[in-house]
């Protein structure tokens, strides 16, 4: 009796360690048993395989911590997926002792014995059976202490594991985080030389047009001097001949070293790639438009970069509460949407050249915009009061030009655009090799057919 009622403490016990257990090695995700178990190294949180591959097949981030992610940056463990299959095999073992209060539901007879093998308890007449005949049997009092020590073995293992697996995550970070230290250092030393040699360079041409400067004032005090000397008409012509020559050979000389090269001083930067994607969308007559109310949205022509495609989107009459008061221009990624991407955009209402004052145009940029779909779209709502736009930029015409740019945030997405891009034409040029192989073939086969030589003769 006393051995029963040990037997039955210990059995208590070792449902609460399991059912411990259960609660440590659960999905976070799906809140059920790990099933294949992997660990997100840049939070060690345990999900299901399928789970948190399903989660990064969509978002590419930490389902936990929201960090950046990928299905091969996770981490197998193999003693946490042993543990698991345990705590399955102990459960079972858990249910089948205690279904019936310690009874055989086949028999009736009370339990005796645990088949390591099966996982199952088993009473007397369960071993008659040849179905567990070598199998591996333990009685009632040895089952469940054994099966605590193999989870604490494996829990030890795992406790192991996950020492060494965090030593490594620090080791990494230190790295990682030195290598990252270093590239900005070095990338600031290269920027400060870069940003040195332009100043130098602009201080030059400063000098440079600084002296001819002086050399145009001394050359217009000589003519107001010739001019006002009371000399001969032939030698005023004379005078203003030889000074014109020399007012037109600086003047051609004073473009050719300052003016046509102050634009490649810009360094430019070694981070964000220049604004090389660019479109003009033209609204004819939209002052037609405003007045006869007759498109709501007008889109531009498609733009293309790097196999995605962009429109420009333009509400005439504004949307949401300013409608009516302000215009509400959007750019819109129309096509060839893979994974979200980082880019900067910019869009300028051009003030026609027949009007007065050209350089002010309006231009409104918006930098480190996530597009992740087709169709989406991100702009101004509020992008210039419509009676500016009537009275200031429409055309002779009546119409209004809008300039777009677009570039990606950073040269690592350029080079993600870059990259899908090639493999999309890869897999395009792969396909269309195979449809001209595929009619190749068929045209043979269809010239064999018809050729009546070419049909095998039967010899009997």
């Amino acid at each position: 009796m006393d051995n029963l009622e040990d037997t039955g403490e210990q059995s208590k016990l070792t449902d609460k360690f399991c059912s411990a257990l259960n609660e440590i090695f659960c999905c976070f995700m799906c809140l059920d048993k790990l099933e294949d178990p992997q660990i997100c190294l840049c939070c060690q949180k345990l999900c299901c395989s399928s789970c948190v591959e399903r989660w990064l097949r969509r978002h590419k981030k930490c389902p936990h911590c929201r960090s950046k992610l990928t299905v091969e940056e996770l981490g197998s463990c193999k003693q946490v997926r042993s543990l698991t299959l345990e705590l399955k095999r102990s459960h079972s073992v858990a249910c089948a002792g205690s279904c019936l209060g310690g009874i055989c539901k086949s028999h009736e007879c009370e339990l005796s014995y645990f088949d390591v093998n099966c996982g199952l308890w088993l009473c007397t007449k369960c071993l008659e059976s040849d179905k567990h005949n070598s199998h591996q049997l333990e009685t009632l009092d040895s089952a469940p202490e054994k099966q605590a020590q193999r989870i604490r073995a494996e829990c030890e293992r795992l406790r192991v594991r996950l020492d060494e697996i965090n030593s490594k995550i620090v080791m990494l970070s230190d790295s990682l985080c030195e290598e990252k230290i270093n590239d900005i250092e070095k990338l600031k030393a290269r920027t400060e030389k870069r940003l040195k040699d332009t100043k130098l360079s602009l201080m030059e041409k400063k000098n440079i047009s600084e002296e001819e400067i002086k050399l145009l004032e001394s050359i217009r005090e000589q003519v107001e001097h010739l001019w006002s000397g009371g000399l001969s008409k032939a030698s005023l012509m004379y005078s203003v001949e030889e000074l014109s020559t020399i007012l037109n050979e600086i003047h051609r000389c004073f473009e050719e070293s300052s003016l046509s090269s102050i634009e490649d001083v810009d360094p430019g930067s070694e981070i964000c790639p220049p604004y090389n994607t660019k479109g003009t969308f033209r609204i004819d007559n939209y002052v037609d438009i405003i007045k006869e109310r007759r498109s709501e949205v007008v889109l531009s022509q498609p733009v293309e970069m790097n196999g995605l495609t962009w429109k420009l989107e333009v509400h005439p009459f504004g949307r949401s509460i300013f409608r009516n008061i302000f215009v509400a221009v959007y750019l819109k990624l129309a096509h060839g949407s893979v994974a979200p991407g980082e880019y900067d955009f910019v869009v300028t209402l051009v003030k026609p050249s027949s009007k007065a004052d050209t350089s002010h145009s309006i231009s409104r940029e918006h930098t480190c915009v996530t597009f992740s779909r087709d169709g989406e779209g991100f702009g101004w709502l509020v992008f210039c009061p419509i009676h500016i736009v009537r009275d200031g930029f429409t055309d002779e015409q009546g119409g209004i030009t809008f300039e777009f740019s677009i570039r990606p945030s950073t040269y690592y997405q350029l080079c993600r655009d870059q990259q899908r891009y090639i493999k999309k034409l890869e897999e395009l040029v792969d396909s269309t090799e195979q449809q001209q192989e595929r009619k190749r073939r068929r045209k043979e086969g269809d010239s064999y057919s018809s050729d009546p030589d070419s049909t095998p003769q039967v010899v009997e």
